[in-house]
């Protein structure tokens, strides 16, 4: 957290009127989870039974800082933990200061004092309540220069090894690295510090951020770290250009190597970053957190260091303007979700020692139908076709309604919108729009879950009432959903999602109602004032389901064969090398799809494109355009094969949920 942000106004009189509080401590009330060893596979956290893990807690202060607190960091973790008053904090991150901070000397002052009296005591207590802790070295200033790559040598050279053999003890290498703000100088400085860790503790995971207090994570996919069982550090607050930044800071690397977000959260008129709402920053964010899996800690457990979560007298804080309910309810809404399944011993180190074993391979032919995994979606799935519908003006978005078919490239504008101020979805004085004919690809015979729209969109003024109400049909605008009511919207374009993976609208849907002739989604501006204007970017649709079919792959099962151990090199800079082969196309053609397109899942396809500028995909079993070969490869569009016809085709076989495809 930035340094500016601390409060650091501790007073005699604050301190003894606090005292009393500590009569309110819970009793000590332990419900252990299991914490085996982690361990990272592809962008996923997992335990030794292959299961995927999301840890979900909270960031106390400087442990010191804690410590002369009514409640220390002891007491704190017990809070935060304690089932019988609905806290459920799986994991809890404990910052270690450097230098002095709050009056209160920092580590370096003396680093046995430290650990002794504050840091071991703070993970023993952790350990003995069997959840995940994070051992945080707070740093926050510029990261190339001496002093402190010699403090922070020291400093795991010194913890690290007190923890090699605890598998709830996670390593956070460094808090925030300011500048210089590059990720591969970042790296030449970092890297030498994970080496030190990993010389001391085989096993624990290594949580790493990036310049630009932990913001600037776009190239760790591209260019990662050199260890095993390394995970990604975004810091992510309200004040930091809003939505829009977060899939290009952090979000898509995401998709291909682990995260975890150590700090996020929100305190209206709080000081910057910090500054922000429930519905303007913190549901987005979170939804944003549970969509890409990943683990999170709030910052911070406090009544001083902002954005607080209670008052001086550990009242919870909520509402609009505090975080502090907030993440207590959502901890309890997923206390069960992706927690690690199994206990565990030390998982041993690799030694990557090739043996060279003659065997003999009997293959055995087994065609088998792979089982659907049970959460697909479609990705964001743009619209091709628009109608401005009665109400109001009778105009909907008036201007350059086909600019909302992608995102970026400009806005669908509807200006002084409505002929009334009623604030009401459903008011015939409310300007509305229809869009349709998206190109979802979803399998026969799947069962819809869930689906979500998304508006990319701002308004005019940050006065008043100015939201969106959404509404889907089903049978080419005969028949409505009933209304999805947004949240003001913002004078900044801002994302927001309507439903969710697990929300059907009201209604039960085949696949039939979800093609480009029977989907249609109606969009209605509400504002009090007519003076309102709407600016809407994009309105693409998201579909989760579960089942479907699958094409038939047939493999070869070899039998009689001895395990041969199979080393991955890292640190290697993959080339695509392109064969071209006689152009073909396949078929029959699933979706006529536009950039940009995004899908994730399982499935086979066959996708016909006209126009991009580059494809990218992962975790794919196989993917050819016109034939030729391009499976998880990035691909500029110079490098396609000519098109067929004034057209690419695309074949796309996934065969889990994370396998992705996108054309831009």
């Amino acid at each position: 957290m930035f340094q500016s942000l601390r409060i650091r106004t501790l007073s005699l009189l604050l301190m003894m009127a606090l005292l009393a509080s500590v009569l309110a401590l819970p009793t000590d009330v332990v419900h252990a989870i299991n914490t085996p060893w982690l361990n990272v596979s592809g962008r996923f956290i997992k335990d030794p039974a292959g299961n995927n893990v999301v840890l979900r807690g909270v960031s106390l202060v400087d442990v010191a800082v804690a410590n002369s607190r009514p409640r220390n960091a002891v007491a704190l973790t017990n809070m935060v933990t304690n089932e019988a008053d609905g806290w459920y904090a799986r994991v809890v991150r404990f910052p270690v200061y450097p230098n002095e901070i709050d009056e209160t000397p920092g580590w370096l002052a003396s680093p046995d004092t430290y650990f002794n009296n504050h840091l071991d005591p703070a993970i023993q207590n952790c350990v003995a309540r069997q959840i995940y802790c994070i051992i945080d070295w707070h740093y926050i200033q510029d990261y190339n220069n001496s002093t402190v790559d010699t403090a922070t040598r020291a400093f795991w050279n010194y913890v690290a090894p007190k923890y090699a053999n605890v598998p709830n003890v996670i390593f956070e290498l460094y808090n925030e690295p300011v500048n210089p703000d590059n990720w591969f100088t970042w790296k030449q400085w970092a890297q030498p510090w994970v080496n030190i860790i990993r010389s001391h503790a085989p096993n624990n995971l290594i949580l790493i951020g990036g310049p630009r207090w932990s913001q600037n994570l776009s190239s760790a996919a591209s260019a990662p770290f050199t260890g095993s069982n390394l995970v990604y550090v975004a810091h992510i607050y309200p004040q930091h250009g809003g939505q829009s930044t977060w899939d290009s800071w952090f979000g898509n690397a995401a998709n291909s190597v682990p995260f975890f977000v150590t700090e996020w959260g929100w305190q209206q008129g709080g000081t910057t970053p910090t500054s922000g709402t429930l519905s303007g920053y913190g549901i987005p964010f979170s939804n944003y957190l549970e969509s890409k899996g990943l683990s999170w800690t709030a910052w911070v457990f406090d009544q001083w260091w902002q954005p607080v979560m209670f008052d001086l007298n550990y009242n919870l804080l909520g509402g609009e303007n505090y975080m502090g309910q907030y993440t207590k309810d959502f901890l309890f809404q997923h206390r069960n979700d992706n927690l690690p399944g199994g206990g565990g011993t030390s998982t041993p180190t690799q030694t990557n020692t090739p043996t060279n074993t003659p065997v003999t391979v009997t293959p055995t032919f087994t065609p088998i139908t792979p089982t659907q995994p049970g959460s697909n979606n479609t990705g964001w799935v743009s619209p091709s076709n628009q109608a401005s519908q009665s109400g109001g003006d009778g105009n909907g978005f008036q201007t350059s309604p086909t600019n909302a078919f992608a995102d970026g490239g400009g806005e669908a504008t509807d200006t002084n919108s409505g002929t009334g101020t009623s604030t009401s979805c459903t008011s015939t004085a409310k300007d509305r729009h229809a869009y349709f004919s998206y190109p979802l690809s979803i399998p026969a015979g799947s069962s819809i879950t869930g689906i979500e729209v998304r508006t990319d969109a701002r308004a005019d003024s940050a006065s008043g009432t100015r939201r969106f109400c959404v509404e889907l049909s089903w049978n080419n605008g005969a028949n409505w959903t009933a209304m999805k009511t947004g949240t003001n919207l913002a004078t900044t374009e801002r994302s927001d999602i309507f439903g969710s993976a697990s929300d059907t609208w009201g209604r039960t849907w085949n696949t039939n109602e979800l093609t480009s002739a029977n989907l249609r989604v109606r969009i209605v501006s509400v504002g009090s004032s007519t003076s309102r204007d709407f600016f809407l970017d994009w309105l693409p649709v998201r579909v989760w389901y579960s089942g479907g079919g699958v094409t038939n792959t047939p493999t070869f099962t070899p039998t009689g064969v001895t395990n041969t151990p199979t080393f991955t090199p890292t640190g290697v800079t993959l080339t695509p090398t392109f064969t071209p082969t006689q152009s073909t196309a396949c078929s029959p053609v699933s979706a006529i799809i536009t950039a940009p397109f995004q899908f994730d899942g399982a499935g086979s396809f066959c996708w016909q494109i006209s126009s991009l500028s580059y494809i990218n995909s992962w975790n794919l079993a196989n993917l050819t355009v016109n034939g030729v070969n391009f499976t998880n490869l990035y691909a500029p569009a110079g490098s396609l094969p000519a098109r067929i016809n004034g057209n690419w085709y695309i074949s796309y076989t996934g065969n889990f949920p994370w396998s992705h495809f996108e054309a831009k």
